[in-house]
């Protein structure tokens, strides 16, 4: 990867076309349980996946396969601008995290362009604004939620995992 010009505290807000930097989320749950209606907690276990786009950024050959195993190293990961999150209705108000458990990868979607002939070896380059970041990693988080017993047994409960950007 290339980080002329870059500054990892800000992020992409615009993009070359003057546009804002879109961030996809997505979040697949896979347990709720451990319901405490005493203290109105409960936990829950999901994976979460980002996706964004840094035109700042020119990444070299990207491979191309089904799989994308492009994964950012952790010494490009201190480089690069990453998303700050926080789950609101946590606990201890836990954060998007960067570790062992989460991984970043550079999938490739757009089309290269070879270096200059001059240079001795043949590179591909992708644009940043082509190809994007995409952030895996599954939480197990202890989350508050405002249990309405009124109706005990007939009731039902809207619990949220609330994710904000900081």
């Amino acid at each position: 990867m290339d980080f002329n010009d870059y500054f990892s505290q800000d992020p992409p807000i615009k993009d070359r076309t003057g546009n804002g930097t879109l961030l996809e989320m997505k979040a697949s749950v896979a347990t709720i349980g451990n319901f405490d209606e005493m203290n109105m907690k409960f936990i829950a276990r999901f994976s979460l996946q980002l996706k964004w786009y840094d035109w700042r950024v020119t990444f070299y050959n990207l491979k191309a396969s089904k799989d994308n195993f492009n994964y950012v190293g952790k010494y490009d990961l201190y480089s690069l601008w990453l998303p700050r999150m926080i789950f609101g209705n946590s606990v201890n108000e836990a954060s998007l995290l960067f570790d062992d458990l989460s991984s970043v990868i550079s999938k490739r979607k757009g089309s290269p362009t070879l270096n200059s002939a001059n240079e001795i070896q043949e590179t591909e380059s992708f644009e940043g604004e082509s190809n994007p970041f995409v952030y895996n990693r599954t939480y197990e988080l202890e989350l508050e939620c405002i249990f309405k017993l009124e109706k005990y047994p007939f009731d039902y409960q809207t619990c949220f995992i609330d994710v904000s950007m900081l």
